[in-house]
């Protein structure tokens, strides 16, 4: 019976990922047809062991911040945009004129290991 209702909730939680897959593959296609730009600009996108790396140019902030003032404005500013992304690492690029911040999130809808 325990069994039965731990494989259902897990069922429920598959298709509800497949759910958020799906529609956020629905607004990137509607965005393209309607000529919008694209909702995010990566300096770099990976994928490595099931997770999902991208690194996010922090344009609002000024590049004389402290390290610990970066992290906080991170914090506070830019991870609640890119739910359920975490804090990965910040860095100063001369590229990017400033901040580049890497968020992480776990990410294993593709089974890699064959």
């Amino acid at each position: 019976m325990m069994g039965d209702i731990e494989q259902l909730q897990h069922r429920i939680a598959e298709l509800e990922g497949q759910v958020r897959h799906l529609q956020e593959s629905v607004g990137k296609w509607r965005r393209k047809a309607q000529g919008a730009a694209l909702r995010f600009e990566y300096v770099s996108e990976r994928h490595e062991r099931g997770m999902h790396f991208i690194s996010i140019p922090v344009a609002d902030a000024p590049s004389d911040l402290t390290l610990h003032e970066i992290q906080q404005h991170v914090r506070d500013n830019l991870l609640p945009q890119y739910y359920p992304y975490r804090y990965y690492n910040v860095y100063t690029s001369k590229r990017h004129d400033g901040w580049v911040t890497t968020l992480v999130k776990e990410d294993n809808v593709i089974e890699m290991e064959q």
